[in-house]
């Protein structure tokens, strides 16, 4: 396994900064397409040039570097104050106020959903139904589709999600594989391990989208994403435009949110995607997957959404395509003995890692990764002993 450092991941951001460069022509990415996918409305320019070379993509108006699109989101990065009797006017002067700053740092075109903004002559203007839906499809389409260059594989649940993101990581990584991954706290874009500073679990689309560009452009063949129910939720669209070609549940809440359904319906979101992937014309994969929690009772309404396999797994000892039979913990780590009733056949797995918790993640991560690379459970797990959980 490649050596990666535990103890302190570097900066995102500074690796960025040095980094990442992608520059295109409107014209090139904001196709007829990327438009109707966008909720497109119209395009304004009185500039000669209406067909700018777009630097790189931003959302945060502070950020904007010159030839920079901006997208004019209600409320993001302002410190107007906002209560029920001025909200409306200040949601207005908010977004104004944000485009004015993007324009005098340099921003080439504004992308916004708010009329009552006032226009520079100077500048393109998309307008679009939602700014923050439309920014999943512009980021994409900017970024050369990279899922498309990818296999990726969504995680979700309440618990577990980060440390299955990694192990499967690792797992990958062992069999010689290259792999990046994003989850709550780490980032791997195919080469060294980042601290995550995006402040979410799953980060905006721009951000998504431009790591997968970079892991696809590192020699990636596959990423592991964790999912929240945010980045899911249609609201924020995320995720809208990431392809996977495999999805994990690994639990639910067992403490209802207010909104159960909306929340379970969000998480939902990355097992329905599963029947609109389309494996890339030059893989071997064979097709997308599930893999489950069958002792979380919300397991089968996730398998009902896709028309796909879905893998299932039980800590528990309980009915799944594999089945832990027996477990015995120590400072070692754990053993135990888990059950494939398909073939009949009982496989014997050892890992170091604290506590008989992660017996779950450890076997929706050896599942993942046998429907990934079609092999045999038994050929994944002698890898498991070497896994490890990485440092805060």
């Amino acid at each position: 396994m490649k050596h990666v450092s535990l103890e302190a991941p570097d900066s995102l951001d500074a690796h960025v900064a040095k980094d990442v460069s992608v520059e295109r022509h409107l014209t090139d990415f904001f196709t007829k397409e990327t438009a109707e996918k966008s909720a497109f409305l119209t395009m304004e320019s009185e500039v000669s040039n209406s067909n700018p070379l777009v630097t790189g993509l931003q959302y945060d108006s502070k950020k904007i570097k010159p030839g920079n699109l901006f997208f004019a989101l209600h409320g993001k990065h302002t410190d107007v104050s906002v209560n029920a009797d001025n909200a409306n006017s200040v949601c207005a002067n908010a977004v104004h106020e944000n485009i004015v700053c993007a324009i005098n740092n340099g921003a080439a075109v504004i992308v916004y959903d708010d009329d009552r903004i006032t226009k520079n002559n100077d500048i393109v203007y998309i307008k679009v139904k939602n700014v923050r839906f439309a920014m999943s499809p512009i980021s994409a389409a900017f970024y050369y589709f990279p899922s498309k260059r990818l296999l990726i594989t969504g995680v979700t649940g309440k618990e577990g999600k980060s440390t299955t993101v990694y192990l499967i990581w690792q797992l990958l990584t062992m069999m010689g594989k290259k792999a990046g991954f994003i989850s709550t706290r780490h980032l791997c874009l195919g080469k060294e391990i980042f601290s995550n500073n995006e402040q979410h679990t799953t980060p905006e689309a721009p951000v998504i989208q431009r790591l997968l560009y970079e892991m696809a452009d590192n020699g990636c063949e596959f990423a592991i994403l964790e999912a929240s129910t945010r980045g899911l939720s249609i609201k924020t669209n995320r995720l809208g435009d990431v392809e996977f070609c495999s999805g994990v549940l690994t639990n639910l809440a067992h403490e209802h949110p207010e909104d159960w359904e909306q929340y379970r319906d969000d998480k939902a979101n990355l097992f329905r995607a599963l029947n609109s992937y389309i494996p890339p014309a030059n893989s071997s994969f064979s097709g997308p997957f599930g893999v489950a929690n069958a002792d979380d009772k919300n397991s089968r309404y996730f398998i009902k959404l896709t028309k796909h396999k879905t893998f299932t797994y039980s800590p528990a000892g309980r009915d799944g395509d594999i089945i832990l039979e027996a477990i015995e913990s120590g400072a070692w780590g754990n053993w135990y003995m888990a059950m494939i009733p398909a073939l009949k056949e009982r496989i014997e797995i050892r890992d170091k890692l604290p506590g008989a918790i992660n017996s779950a993640n450890v076997l929706a991560s050896i599942l993942t990764v046998s429907g990934l690379l079609k092999l045999p459970l038994r050929e994944i797990t002698p890898f498991v002993k070497r896994l490890k959980l990485l440092k805060e």
